[in-house]
């Protein structure tokens, strides 16, 4: 009997040792996997706003080379988050501000542009999930 109790307080001491150990190392895991989601949340947030701004910006003033530049790396960073529906109007946004037609700012241009960016807010969204 007294060899069984004392199986029994060996058996009770490694646990009490053990599982804080094990308690730890799934929290830090854990927490690692929220830290890792709420950074990459963050990321796409930013992208996403700095999309829209440098857009704007273009906007406003085409012919600023700083304009292009910004909403040309921009584009970019948005294109690598986005799904197909987004990708498409990014395109289609692009294809316009590229083209040749538009040096300057000019009602024609806001109204071609306004549509896309309407289809692009709403869709916008699901990117970031």
């Amino acid at each position: 009997m007294i060899n069984l109790d004392q199986w029994i307080l060996a058996i009770v001491a490694v646990i009490a040792v053990i599982s804080p150990c094990v308690t730890a190392f799934i929290n830090n895991k854990t927490q690692y996997k929220i830290s890792k989601l709420n950074t990459l949340y963050t990321t796409k947030i930013n992208y996403i706003n700095e999309y829209f701004e440098s857009l704007a910006a273009y906007i406003t003033d085409p012919l600023l080379v700083d304009s292009v530049k910004n909403y040309s790396a921009a584009s970019q960073k948005i294109y690598v988050i986005c799904d197909n529906t987004c990708r498409e109007c990014i395109d289609q946004i692009d294809s316009i501000i590229y083209s040749s037609e538009y040096y300057e700012y000019s009602d024609e241009f806001v109204k071609k542009l306004s549509p896309l960016m309407k289809k692009l807010s709403k869709n916008i969204y699901k990117c970031i999930d």
